[in-house]
């Protein structure tokens, strides 16, 4: 596994500058699961979908008018193996599909994957985010 450094360069490099307001965590804890507004997505490097995913949802970010408070945090696959099974409980298939849970009010609205986070799905998802 590259260090950490080596992987937040990697993000950036695959975000192409469309979006890089992004938290990036190496090793996740309990509380890295929380969050009141945004996006939660499980990086896997070494997975081709997971890197599509990562770019998709970096070009849909940049073209919506996000809610104040919006987190986008990437977890390292590898950091947040002790954090799987929980994932499986809300319909994803877990195994570097990039998975990604995402909050309103700090519940999970919804769990996408690269089959099912379509910029028209993110883009919906955004906007019940941003429902008061």
């Amino acid at each position: 596994m590259p260090e950490a450094p080596d992987n937040l360069k990697l993000l950036r490099k695959y975000s192409d500058s469309a979006y890089s307001d992004f938290e990036y965590v190496p090793v996740a804890s309990e509380d890295d699961f929380r969050m009141d507004c945004g996006v939660l997505f499980l990086m896997a490097f070494w997975s081709g979908p997971a890197v599509l995913g990562f770019k998709r949802i970096c070009e849909s970010l940049n073209t919506f008018d996000l809610p104040n408070g919006f987190v986008f945090r990437v977890l390292d696959w590898d950091g947040a193996t002790p954090f799987l099974e929980r994932l499986s409980q809300y319909n994803l298939v877990i195994g570097g599909n990039a998975e990604a849970l995402w909050f309103r009010k700090g519940e999970i609205i919804a769990a996408t994957y690269l089959g099912t986070s379509s910029p028209e799905r993110i883009m919906e998802i955004i906007d019940r985010i941003a429902q008061s």
